[in-house]
C-alpha cells in the first residue's frame, strides 16, 4: 500500500481518537472510553437525543480543529499531498482553524463564524477540483463534509461528502482485507517449505542448499507476518474511522428527515 494513504488513515484514526474524547466529556461529562460507541450504535428511532446531538456537534468542531489548529497536523497533511492541491487545501485549513477560534459572543460573531466556513468550503471545492489521487480526494471529501455539517442548510451536502469518504474507506479496507489473505496464503506456503527443509536436513545432515533455502523460507515468513500485522493494524484504523463517519451519517440523515 502507498506510504501516503498509510500516513493518512493514521492521521485521520488519531484525530478522530482525540475528538471522540473531546466531545465526550463536553456532552456526556465523562471521557468515552467504552460508552460513547455503543450509544452511536443506538440512536433513537424517530428523533435525536439532545446529548448525541451535541457530541455529534462537538465531535466536528474538534476533529475540525485538530486537524486545521494543531501545526504538526497540517505539516503532516502538507507532506502527503502533491503541490498542486496544497495551497487551496492548506487555505481551507487555515480558514477553518479562525473559524474554530472564533468566540461565539454575539449574533455578529456567529454569522463571521459560518461566513469563515463557507470561506473554508470554498477553498476545500478548489482543492477538491485539483486533485487527482484517491486518498487526496477522501480527505479533502471528508474535510467538505464535516464543514458542510457547520453551516446552516448544509447537511445535505455533508451527506454527499461524507458518503464519498465513505466508499473510499471501504475499498481500502477491500483492499486490505485481500492483501492480508494473499500474504498469509504465501507464508502458510513457506511454513510447508520450512517444514520440508528441516525434514530434509534430518536425513541429510551437513546439506548447505537445503540450509541456506531454509534461513531464506524463515526470513521470508517472518517479513510477512510483520507485514500481516501491519495490515491488519490499518484495517482496524480504517474501521474507526469508518464507524465514526458512519454514526454521523445517520445523525445528518435523520436531520435532514426531521426537516422534510
Amino acid at each position: 500500500m502507498n506510504g501516503d494513504i498509510i500516513r493518512v488513515i493514521a492521521l485521520l484514526e488519531e484525530s478522530g481518537k482525540e475528538a471522540l474524547h473531546r466531545a465526550a466529556r463536553e456532552a456526556f461529562g465523562k471521557v468515552a472510553e467504552f460508552g460513547v460507541t455503543s450509544i452511536l450504535h443506538d440512536f433513537p428511532s424517530s428523533t435525536i437525543s439532545h446529548s448525541i446531538g451535541t457530541f455529534v456537534f462537538k465531535f466536528i468542531q474538534a476533529f475540525l480543529e485538530v486537524l486545521s489548529g494543531k501545526e504538526e497536523k497540517t505539516q503532516q497533511i502538507e507532506a502527503v499531498v502533491s503541490a498542486l492541491i496544497r495551497e487551496p487545501l492548506l487555505t481551507g485549513l487555515e480558514q477553518l482553524r479562525v473559524a474554530n477560534k472564533t468566540v461565539l459572543f454575539s449574533e455578529k460573531s456567529k454569522q463571521y463564524r459560518i461566513e469563515r466556513l463557507r470561506n473554508a468550503l470554498n477553498s476545500l471545492d478548489r482543492a477538491r477540483s485539483l486533485a487527482s489521487e484517491e486518498f487526496e480526494i477522501a480527505i479533502i471529501d471528508l474535510l467538505r463534509g464535516l464543514c458542510a455539517f457547520e453551516i446552516p442548510g448544509g447537511t445535505s451536502e455533508a451527506l454527499i461528502h461524507l458518503t464519498a469518504f465513505q466508499i473510499w474507506a471501504h475499498k481500502e479496507r477491500e483492499y486490505l482485507v485481500s492483501d492480508r489473505k494473499e500474504k498469509l496464503r504465501k507464508a502458510e506456503c513457506l511454513d510447508v517449505e520450512i517444514e520440508d527443509s528441516k525434514y530434509s536436513l534430518n536425513l541429510k545432515s551437513g546439506n548447505g542448499p537445503i540450509y541456506l533455502a531454509l534461513q531464506r523460507a524463515q526470513h521470508s515468513a517472518q517479513c510477512l507476518r510483520a507485514e500481516i500485522e501491519e495490515i491488519t493494524l490499518l484495517e482496524g484504523k480504517v474501521l474507526d474511522t469508518m464507524f465514526y463517519i458512519t454514526a454521523f451519517l445517520k445523525v445528518a440523515q435523520k436531520i435532514v428527515n426531521e426537516k422534510t
